[in-house]
């Protein structure tokens, strides 16, 4: 690590300080291609087959590998003198930078695997920003019909940097009963006044009573400023929003710079509930696919308590399927399978025993 000290804002004292962590890590397993077969297809490439494909303890790898993993990780933090509140404040500049990638030993061929690039920067502390990206190595070529195939050769020997193969973002926040308080309400230093004020009277300064015992705490409805019972109803709304960029393979591919086109998608979710009382709750879930322009599968549930029991209700009026499902569960996890179930059917592949 290494710490910096800028030459601007010299009388906020500020300190950055950057964190490098590199780690190497080897890992192998012994290849078993003696309980593979072989065969051809019907365009006469060569395919494998286990005969113990869906074994209740799994197949065995076919070839042996010895992986070496490279990853590095970069932490960028700043400190600083808050005039203000005479502390010292800590920033998040970049929570982390990394990036990662693979070498296979025992490969006959391509033993590179691609360059995996991650990056996550904490913007607020209920905030978080994540992008993830990933370039090729093995740069395309063509084969003997002509196709696009991934060769042998990396793009480094053609003097060009791994092939961009797409990225990730999402973005999201979640709205709940606390986030118009921290918005509007209240600063934490008129709270401890007011929590001051109400502390009891009658209770010596020990928190016991005259005769020393200790007082038990009897909790008072909260009230409104009119004097009402203040109307409590938990709820909260988590908005998401993602953009992704990928190679569209469906496109012809450029033959001068071997590359495809890219194309992206982007779309917007939302899900919330909302407890309307002690036994009712309800919750759904919804989004908005910009590429398709068409609203995402849809879904609506409330539930009611029935102590034992638990009955719940969930219909999907908008999306490519539409579907309702009533089912009462008693809540017992020993009796999971004592439950009455109504619903309406959308699949295709019903697999009848």
């Amino acid at each position: 690590y290494g710490m910096y000290k800028p030459l601007f804002a010299k009388k906020k004292e500020i300190q950055i300080r950057h964190v490098f962590t590199p780690q190497v890590s080897l890992s192998g397993a012994p290849g078993f291609s003696k309980y593979w077969e072989e065969y051809t297809d019907y365009n006469g490439n060569t395919q494998y087959y286990s005969p113990f494909t869906r074994q209740p303890y799994g197949v065995p790898s076919r070839e042996g590998s010895g992986t070496v993993t490279f990853s590095i990780s970069n932490n960028l933090e700043m400190k600083y003198y808050d005039a203000k509140k005479d502390t010292l404040k800590k920033v998040s500049l970049i929570d982390e930078l990394g990036a990662n990638m693979s070498y296979n030993m025992a490969a006959k061929e391509r033993p590179w695997s691609d360059l995996n690039m991650n990056l996550r920067l904490k913007l607020t502390k209920s905030y978080t920003f994540n992008m993830n990206a990933s370039f090729a190595t093995y740069a395309y070529t063509f084969d003997k019909n002509g196709d696009v195939v991934t060769g042998n050769r990396t793009e480094w020997s053609y003097g060009r940097f791994g092939r961009f193969q797409g990225y990730g973002s999402s973005f999201n926040y979640t709205f709940n009963n606390d986030t118009w308080k921290k918005w509007f309400g209240p600063k934490e230093d008129e709270q401890g006044k007011d929590k001051k004020s109400e502390d009891g009277e009658d209770e010596d300064a020990d928190g016991t009573e005259g005769d020393g015992t200790t007082p038990k705490k009897v909790e008072k409805a909260q009230a409104d400023p009119d004097g009402y019972q203040v109307f409590k109803m938990p709820w909260s709304l988590s908005l998401s929003y993602s953009f992704n960029i990928r190679e569209d393979r469906t496109k012809p591919i450029n033959r001068h710079s071997m590359r495809y086109p890219y194309t992206y998608t982007h779309n917007i979710n939302a899900n919330g509930n909302i407890k309307i009382s002690n036994n009712w709750s309800l919750s759904f879930n919804s989004g908005y696919d910009f590429q398709a322009k068409e609203i995402t599968q849809t879904s609506c549930t409330i539930s009611r308590d029935l102590h034992c029991f638990n009955l719940s209700a969930s219909l999907s009026p908008f999306g490519r399927w539409k579907y309702y499902n009533v089912t009462i569960r008693a809540n017992a996890s020993i009796l999971q399978d004592l439950k009455y179930e109504q619903r309406s059917q959308t699949q295709s592949n019903i697999q009848w025993y």
